[in-house]
């Protein structure tokens, strides 16, 4: 069988080029592999391949060099795809050393959104522990050890995402409750204060709290821009319909709530967005892209947005047959 299921998409800029990582498959959790990709002139080509068992996963750039952080399955993959997340390790892998050292930060733990890149060169990797349903977050800082923070929210949320937003830190998550179709008033990203401190290396999270943004057990991943803004990426539509662009602003209550400012797929589901800028301060947004599921054939998207989020400006697909040969 070729590889036809291609999900979880992470990109980042490196010295000025864009590379893009997924996981590819049979099927979900059947053969699948982290496969790396590099823009040359224009086309997408493979740049590394990931061992059988890797998954979800996350590029960063850190200590000037380019990073992937990924899961590995500890059991045989299977059809049973819950089971297997819950029995994960993640890794830390340098993908420009010629050794690529590999690292293990942590079990039963998943990697899923963007990092939180702060000035001074550190950077947050957002985590979940699937096995507890709680987000984890390990702080890289220059010239200190990691340090890992566990959210003790008191219902299921998973897949975490750093935002900074009028001089404070938030983190939403993805809504992982199972009967939201019953309860659609329940449908919404909670999200809780964070207090984060460099100098003190400590972390402290508040207590959840509903936000203006809808989720239906969808992820979202959040940011901030070279101006400050905050922005979000999620889905405006149950089902993983119109993958959405919005600015995040408390409403009179408080709350955070999303202002849409473009949807960004063309196909007619799209899921799992992490995001990068350019160097001409153009966002680029990269999204499983499927018709109807992801084991039925999926794509990888690269959509670019102007400066001023007004327009899609391209989109560039990885689809299977970007694939070729690889087995």
């Amino acid at each position: 069988m070729s590889l036809t299921a291609l999900h979880s998409p992470s990109c980042a800029y490196y010295k000025n080029e864009l590379y893009v990582a997924f996981y590819a498959g049979e099927k979900e959790c059947v053969s699948q592999r982290v496969l790396i990709f590099k823009k040359d002139k224009g086309k997408f080509t493979l740049f590394k391949q990931l061992p059988i068992g890797s998954g979800n996963p996350v590029l960063m750039v850190f200590s000037d060099s380019l990073y992937c952080c990924y899961s590995m399955f500890t059991r045989p993959m299977a059809n049973n795809v819950f089971d297997l997340w819950k029995t994960t390790y993640t890794c830390v892998q340098d993908l420009m050393s010629e050794k690529n050292n590999k690292y293990v930060l942590g079990t039963y733990c998943c990697p899923r959104v963007n990092p939180y890149y702060f000035n001074d060169g550190s950077l947050v990797l957002p985590c979940y522990d699937e096995g507890i349903e709680r987000g984890v977050l390990f702080h890289f800082g220059k010239g200190r050890l990691m340090e890992r923070y566990v959210c003790m929210n008191d219902f299921p949320a998973i897949q975490p995402s750093l935002v900074h937003k009028n001089g404070k830190f938030y983190v939403f998550f993805r809504n992982f409750q199972r009967n939201l179709s019953y309860n659609p008033s329940e449908c919404y990203a909670p999200y809780a204060e964070l207090t984060f401190s460099t100098a003190r290396q400590l972390v402290v999270f508040g207590s959840m709290k509903k936000s203006g943004v809808p989720n239906h057990n969808e992820s979202i991943a959040t940011f901030n821009d070279r101006e400050g803004n905050a922005l979000i990426l999620y889905n405006a539509q149950k089902n993983r319909k119109e993958l959405t662009l919005g600015m995040l602003e408390p409403d009179k209550q408080g709350m955070l709530v999303t202002e849409p400012l473009i949807v960004l797929n063309e196909t007619t589901k799209a899921s799992y967005p992490n995001c990068c800028f350019n160097n001409k301060n153009q966002l680029v947004v990269s999204y499983t892209a499927y018709e109807k599921g992801i084991n039925h054939g999926s794509a990888i998207c690269l959509t670019t947005v102007s400066s001023k989020y007004g327009k899609v400006l391209s989109r560039k697909y990885i689809t299977p047959e970007t694939l070729g040969g690889i087995k």
